[in-house]
């Protein structure tokens, strides 16, 4: 099933940044800053149809897997756990992980839809899984060609009042920080550094703090707290997003939307944009910490597991509904968004029901691999955050 994207307006500026001083609630651990490393040589910002012919410049003081730690753990070696399904797995994260990295930009007058759910990440995290530097070089390559584009070197443009570059500017969905974020922790790159403290500025300056849906709202907290991991403090920010996502859920553990996906402004949930909004909370607990995001997240897996659970095809359905564009059909190429979260959950409670539904939704997302990688981004759909799903499984007893 092709993944659909709703319709995001052009961004507006409605909101001045909050003061960036510690909330008393917040965890006051300085965040991470990188090492200290020689600028790389600015390139100019490419026209808006450049094609990635040259080699980006990345710095390369720094290549320790461990300093990434913050973005991308927990993952596992290759062929661990040893869990059914894990042979295809990750023979396919590897074969067709070669065919989309080779091809990157797929696109190339298209950076967007190229880097579509951050093959950045996805490449590194193979990194991570191998210990290969293929993989790390060519998330490298992903990742400056990314920085370097249009997209984001218009951003500062946009902050500043010039909205002629606005149709050029990500939503939140399509903004790819966290490949960003472990170059700049990785190599030091203080170039990827300033355009995930852009991202986390967009949010802040223009993008807000209302609810919109589970996705923007989820990609938007990743920015705020891969920024401040970086060393840019936006842990205000992200705790006022943090706050209307905790307020948006409904009594039962489930995130609701309205959008022209569906006639008569009738509220609809889209299950994969829930598993993303997750793996935002999660993001914000393991690197920030707060008491309320793991119940919220288990009121949300209970909820999903009781009411979109389909066990005849061992996946989830696209949607709670049948109306407009949204199905109740199932979408078992979505479940890697969704996996991570019944990891999390597991790894802090130990709860083996975490354990047994996560074992059944891999094995359903495992079923569907070969036939689902149909390109670049199906295959950073898949790959891009399941991975961390199996370093949970392997850190409970």
């Amino acid at each position: 099933m092709q993944v659909r994207n709703g319709v995001t307006a052009t961004p507006v500026p409605t909101w001045t940044p909050v003061p960036t001083k510690t909330p008393s609630s917040v965890t006051t651990t300085s965040p991470i800053t990188p090492v200290p490393t020689a600028t790389p040589t600015p390139s100019a910002p490419p026209a808006a149809t450049a094609t990635a012919t040259v080699a980006p410049t990345v710095s390369t003081q720094s290549s320790v897997p461990g300093s990434i730690d913050k973005i991308i753990d927990p993952v596992t070696v290759l062929g661990a756990p040893n869990t059914n399904g894990i042979a295809t797995y990750d023979s396919n994260e590897l074969q067709r992980g070669k065919i989309d990295a080779e091809a990157f930009p797929s696109q190339p007058s298209d950076l967007v839809s190229s880097n579509y759910y951050d093959l950045a990440l996805t490449l590194y995290t193979l990194y991570r899984r191998s210990g290969d530097v293929y993989w790390r070089d060519k998330a490298r390559y992903v990742a400056a060609t990314w920085r370097d584009s249009v997209n984001n070197q218009n951003i500062e443009k946009y902050l500043a009042g010039d909205y002629s570059v606005g149709s050029t500017i990500p939503p939140a969905r399509s903004m790819a920080t966290l490949g960003l974020a472990i170059l700049a922790l990785e190599t030091g790159d203080t170039g990827a550094r300033r355009i995930v403290n852009d991202h986390a500025r967009l949010v802040e300056e223009a993008f807000g703090f209302n609810w919109s849906d589970a996705r923007e709202t989820g990609y938007s907290l990743i920015a705020l707290v891969a920024s401040t991991v970086l060393g840019d403090d936006h842990r205000a920010s992200a705790l006022k997003m943090l706050e209307t996502i905790l307020a948006q859920q409904k009594p039962d553990g489930h995130w609701e939307q309205t959008s022209d996906l569906v006639p008569n402004n009738q509220p609809f949930v889209l299950n994969y944009m829930s598993g993303l909004l997750m793996e935002g909370l999660i993001f914000y607990d393991r690197n920030i910490g707060d008491a309320r995001i793991l119940p919220a997240i288990q009121r949300c897996l209970d909820w999903t597991w009781n009411t979109q659970w389909l066990p005849s095809v061992l996946a989830f359905q696209y949607g709670n509904i049948n109306s407009g564009s949204v199905t109740t059909q199932p979408a078992g190429d979505l479940s890697g968004l969704m996996l991570p979260a019944w990891g999390y959950a597991l790894a802090r409670t130990g709860d083996v029901r975490y354990r047994d539904q996560g074992a059944q939704i891999f094995t359903g997302l495992v079923n569907i691999i070969p036939g689902a990688l149909t390109g670049e981004k199906h295959f950073a759909q898949i790959y891009r955050s399941s991975g961390r799903y199996l370093g949970f499984v392997s850190q409970t007893p």
